[in-house]
């Protein structure tokens, strides 16, 4: 088969082209790889970061003519609407579950279809333009959290307190920004990671999430989260709920969700895995192989057979990651301690973010943490602990350089 990819998550495209298939992809510079120029792909394709649409299909187009392409795939949610335009211009079939796409990627969206189902659980309000979001945020009620109404790894997310807050935020508004405003909720955090197939929602695992101190950024996961059995049954039925409002009938997704209260309340779902190394968690905890299973499910395969009944606990799995939050007048200067944490037994992944000669700056989402650490343990806790002390023990060094 002839797949044309768009987007990120190459673990599963190399399940797709090691299946035996021709893959080529289709990428923004930002997102890109050098590794991207060789190796699996047949075709590589960079665009600018804010290349129209029209020129993506296009592109489509003529590669189509030269080599007729079977399936349009996109494994990310960012990706997808443009992923199933082109399918449709090919009129080839994608993986994309449009109608799903539609009411989770939108989060006004998401919020208007709960609430009528009975399950939002949240005060909310949307904003777009400047003078609207005082008196929506007023609506909403303090401390709230406001969030563009589209958009991924926590960018653009904020907590607000206070009054001062609140015209410090709009002082810092675009003209066109369309947010969305929310009732903080305070409670455990988790995320539910799943697969739907035929309009039933298999979960696959339940993670426990982990901010930052004083933070909407996460700090760190971990599979599975250590709750009674009970919660686990309430929270699983809880998102299948949620899934099927949403009319999620095929992919994977990825919910989040707060405890709060004695009852779960959804934060946000998405069309697509959990990122943040979620994906190796599970794998790490239950064998279950997410990647595996929504690459072969891209390209029209069934596999809800392939997941088990009674997901196994075989470790318990944690990703912990280094918010540091240094001046962006600083820069890496060197890295100690990689290799000794490397060596030790537990240690599955570490990965740096950061490395000599980039530049410091606040940590204000997910893609400005400076390095990650994944271990496995014997619960819970002694994974998430494992997985602090690694990343307690690398040094990041800087020395001063004027921008520019």
């Amino acid at each position: 088969m002839n797949i044309l990819i768009l987007g990120n998550q190459r673990p599963a495209h190399k399940v797709l082209y090691d299946l035996g298939h021709q893959v080529s992809l289709f990428i923004s510079k930002d997102k890109s790889f050098p590794s991207d120029l060789k190796g699996i792909y047949c075709n590589t394709f960079t665009f600018d970061t804010n290349t129209d649409p029209q020129v993506y299909i296009d592109a489509a187009v003529a590669l189509h003519r030269a080599n007729p392409i079977d399936r349009v795939v996109a494994f990310n949610d960012v990706w997808q609407q443009l992923a199933y335009d082109i399918a449709c211009e090919l009129d080839v079939p994608s993986n994309v579950n449009i109608d799903a796409l539609a009411s989770s990627f939108n989060k006004n969206l998401m919020r208007s279809i709960l609430e009528i189902q009975n399950i939002g659980g949240i005060k909310y309000a949307v904003s777009h333009d400047l003078d609207g979001v005082a008196n929506s945020i007023r609506k909403v009620g303090l401390p709230c959290v406001v969030k563009p109404v589209s958009g991924e790894g926590s960018q653009g997310v904020l907590k607000i307190e206070s009054e001062d807050e609140v015209k410090r935020y709009i002082s810092s508004m675009t003209v066109g920004d369309s947010v969305l405003i929310e009732s903080f909720i305070d409670g455990d955090e988790y995320s539910v990671e799943s697969i739907s197939e035929g309009g039933k929602h298999y979960i696959v695992a339940i993670t426990k999430k982990f901010k930052g101190v004083g933070s909407v950024v996460e700090q760190g996961h971990a599979v599975p989260a250590d709750i009674p059995p009970s919660l686990k049954l309430e929270i699983s039925k809880y998102v299948q709920s949620v899934l099927t409002a949403l009319s999620f009938q095929s992919g994977p997704s990825h919910t989040e969700i707060i405890y709060s209260d004695r009852s779960p309340v959804v934060v946000e779902t998405h069309t697509r895995l959990g990122g943040d190394r979620i994906v190796n968690l599970v794998k790490l905890a239950t064998g279950v192989d997410m990647y595996d299973l929504v690459a072969r499910q891209s390209i029209g395969e069934l596999v809800a057979s392939d997941i088990p009944e009674d997901i196994p606990c075989l470790n318990h799995a944690a990703v912990w990651f280094l918010l540091e939050g240094i001046d962006n007048s600083l820069v890496v200067d060197s890295i100690r301690g990689l290799q000794e944490q490397l060596d030790i037994d537990y240690v599955d992944t570490i990965h740096l973010f950061k490395t000599p000669g980039d530049r410091g700056g606040p940590v204000e989402d997910s893609f400005s943490r400076s390095a990650l650490a994944i271990v496995v343990g014997d619960s819970q806790n002694q994974a998430v602990s494992r997985a602090q002390d690694v990343i307690n023990k690398l040094t990041f060094t800087y020395r001063y350089q004027l921008e520019g």
